[in-house]
């Protein structure tokens, strides 16, 4: 177990430099100095490079638009520009039309990079829709559904609780993101027993992609989370005879529909070491339903 653990951690660390690399985006532009189309990054600004379309997530991506629009790989720099004016001058004219425009909306943009070129004998797009704005303070609330019954031959092998707790992300469409959550476990441990609850604390560390479609939002987390000794919630509260570990680790996916700032979450959780240290080999899961408010 305490390999698989090791192996499963280092997977996640090399994932994280692998999904960061990928937010950046690439444009096709054609090179006034020897007439080429050329894939280059979107920050790339150089006088010498007239944007043809940007915005491609992939190199891939930008390769299959380029050899679809310009087979042969050449450009003619003069028509470019001149395409990239008439994309300009489409948009000042649109803005110049509405009565309450500011003054400053009406000028002519100066910056290439500013409109994206469409391919040949295509009339250009008057307008840029705008990046969707992503909130990456969370506030979230669930309801779980354990297997820890199973040490205590429950059937069904069920014990509820709660969860709640704070994240922060980091990114926009691909993202890392951390946070701090309480948990708490609420059953029956044996029959003379009664109920007893449980509480845990637990730091998580995952990776994300979200998408927002008009006013629909989804999302998908994957991760790992550190959890402390599962403790009694009151005096009363009692393990029956068992033992808490001192920690435990164990997997996280999480799944989002809704709102951007509004959705409903399911999520899995499956430990990777014991969290009973009496019980060698009990590997808890445990099912979420809830709900989470981003701000």
């Amino acid at each position: 177990m305490k390999y698989q653990f090791k192996f499963f951690l280092l997977l996640f660390l090399f994932t994280i430099p692998v999904l960061l690399s990928a937010q950046k985006s690439y444009k096709a532009v054609c090179d006034k100095s020897d007439g080429m189309v050329k894939i280059v990054d979107n920050e790339d600004r150089s006088p010498n490079l007239i944007p043809l379309k940007g915005g491609f997530p992939f190199y891939q991506v930008a390769q299959n638009w380029v050899k679809e629009n310009y087979p042969s790989g050449k450009c003619d720099p003069a028509t470019a520009i001149k395409q990239n004016q008439a994309a300009a001058d489409a948009l000042t004219q649109s803005a110049s039309g509405q009565k309450q425009a500011a003054p400053d909306q009406t000028r002519k943009t100066t910056d290439p990079n500013a409109f994206i070129n469409v391919p040949p004998n295509q009339v250009p797009l008057p307008a840029i829709a705008p990046a969707p704005k992503y909130h990456n303070t969370s506030f979230f609330l669930s309801l779980l559904f354990s297997n820890l019954g199973k040490v205590y031959n429950l059937d069904p092998p069920l014990i509820p609780g709660i969860n709640i707790g704070i994240e922060q992300m980091f990114g926009t469409k691909l993202f890392i993101g951390t946070g701090i959550h309480v948990s708490s476990l609420i059953g029956k441990t044996d029959e003379d027993a009664g109920v007893s609850s449980f509480y845990s604390f637990r730091i998580p560390l995952f990776l994300g992609y979200r998408q927002i479609s008009g006013t629909r939002y989804w999302g998908v987390d994957l991760g790992l989370a550190a959890n402390t000794m599962l403790k009694p919630l009151t005096n009363d509260s009692r393990l029956a005879g068992e033992i808490a570990a001192d920690y435990s680790f164990n997997t996280l996916t999480r799944i989002r529909i809704g709102k951007e700032r509004t959705a409903f979450e399911f999520g899995v959780d499956v430990w990777l070491n014991d969290i009973l240290s009496s019980e060698e080999g009990f590997q808890m899961t445990i099912l979420s339903l809830g709900y989470r408010y981003s701000f």
